[in-house]
């Protein structure tokens, strides 16, 4: 091979070197506007919500993962959850995040019903505990806020009266991958007397409503 052919060869792989590094850059970047822009994650604005009406005090409860019992059941659920009886497992360890997302905000645990009063997740659950913690929420007040997907057990399972809420959509969250963006609206189940305490009037009469608490 030739100088002038080797300098060729050179050039060319210094080109698609330059190229394939400008794309990830190009993500990068992508990604770091986004995240300036847009909320990443909802625990700031859970924080803020908190604090807008003065709720460390009160009960704040997350749902719980409930799933079918077997890989069988699973597939033909197609990964939804569980709605009762034999053929579901619950894992009350597992509980929705976004209360312990919020905790570093505050001085305390904001979820009442984690484990040990855990600020994480464990990944394991002891036998039995899942009976023993649904037994022991029983016995609680409805929950000022609670943080969970509506599923009718999550409510029927204590007694709550779903009527007593109203679903809160209180942020937006805005996820980065490569160059696409994916968009999630967080909301959280608000006891209707606490509305009013957070929002300074009554709550509308109707199962869902957006707020901003920017």
């Amino acid at each position: 091979m030739s100088q002038r052919d080797r300098s060729l060869v050179v050039g060319i792989g210094k080109c698609l070197g330059v190229l394939l590094l400008s794309i990830s850059v190009y993500w990068n970047v992508f990604a770091c506007v986004t995240d300036v822009l847009y909320p990443y994650s909802q625990a700031r604005a859970v924080a803020s919500l908190i604090k807008r009406g003065n709720l460390q005090g009160e009960r704040m409860m997350s749902g719980w993962s409930r799933l079918p019992a077997t890989k069988k059941q699973q597939q033909e659920w197609q990964g939804t959850y569980c709605g009762g009886g034999d053929d579901c497992i619950d894992f009350t360890t597992w509980i929705a995040p976004e209360l312990i997302l919020a905790n570093p905000y505050f001085s305390k645990n904001l979820a009442s019903n984690s484990l040990n009063d855990l600020s994480y997740l464990p990944l394991y659950q002891p036998a039995g505990q899942a009976e023993k913690d649904l037994e022991s929420w029983k016995g609680e007040e409805e929950p000022a806020l609670y943080f969970t997907r509506f599923q009718p057990f999550y409510f029927r399972e204590f007694g709550y009266d779903r009527d007593d809420y109203i679903k809160v959509n209180y942020v937006r969250i805005v996820r980065p991958w490569k160059d696409q963006r994916s968009v999630s609206t967080c909301s959280v189940y608000m006891r209707r007397d606490v509305y009013r305490k957070v929002f300074h009037k009554d709550a509308p009469n109707t199962l869902t409503v957006d707020v901003d608490i920017s």
